[in-house]
């Protein structure tokens, strides 16, 4: 787990203060760029908090791949952490082999705690710190160049206000939505959250538990593995 000090989370904010985009990852098309499915375990003020983002090379080629887990499982719903449906668990368990061993695709979450009731009740100081996190986020998963980011048009938090505009859409468009690819990232951010928040049903637990043996780690909070599973731990 890489641990980012509150030195480093305030000079973070200051540099996002000065810049409106990441732009050494602006995108210029959306055509063959890796494409970024981000996420979150719950809204801020519920500790710990938890991002995620999945990247993805020839995103359409990954979408397809996870298609084909759901043929193989029989598994049509909507894959949840939160669930508690056991019809899930081939689905999951095959999504994770998938994601263990495919050479295109990574992970990296953000760990954020709040020991001191630091969050903020202005609105712009919120943004500022939003940013912070979310730029953050995006430079643990080695901020890929040319990331394209995948939002649903439905989604309006404050969150993906943010990452809409650190990383603008490219001159070309948006990528279709992918829904198993974002349901992956909700998936394995779930896993994240759940053993950052010491979860206790049953299910939850033997897939996180499967997720860190698919990894080869004690505990996926701890995770630093280049390429595949990077963690950062932030405290406000």
């Amino acid at each position: 787990m890489i641990i980012l000090d509150r030195r480093r989370f305030l000079g973070t904010m200051a540099a996002v203060a000065g810049a409106s985009t990441l732009a050494a990852i602006r995108p210029a098309s959306a055509a063959d760029a890796p494409v970024g499915f981000p996420e979150a375990s719950s809204n801020p003020l519920r500790w710990p908090f938890v991002m995620g983002l999945l990247v993805a090379g020839d995103a359409a080629a990954r979408e397809a791949e996870i298609a084909a887990l759901r043929d193989k499982t029989s598994y049509r719903r909507k894959l949840a952490y939160a669930s508690s449906d056991r019809k899930k668990e081939a689905f999951a368990e095959a999504l994770i082999a998938w994601f263990a061993t495919g050479k295109d695709v990574r992970f990296a979450g953000l760990i954020v705690v709040d020991p001191d009731a630091k969050w903020p009740n202005e609105d712009a100081a919120r943004d500022k710190v939003m940013a912070s996190l979310c730029t953050q986020l995006i430079e643990t998963a080695g901020a890929p160049k040319g990331l394209v980011l995948n939002i649903p048009d439905k989604r309006k938090t404050p969150r993906d206000r943010t990452l809409r505009a650190l990383v603008p859409v490219p001159a070309d468009g948006a990528p279709p939505d992918m829904p198993n690819l974002d349901q992956a990232a909700r998936f394995l951010t779930g896993c994240l959250y759940g053993e950052a928040a010491a979860a206790s049903q049953a299910l939850k637990v033997k897939l996180t538990g499967t997720l860190k043996s698919a990894l080869k780690v004690e505990a996926l909070s701890a995770a630093n593995l280049a390429g595949k599973f990077t963690v950062a731990a932030v405290a406000l």
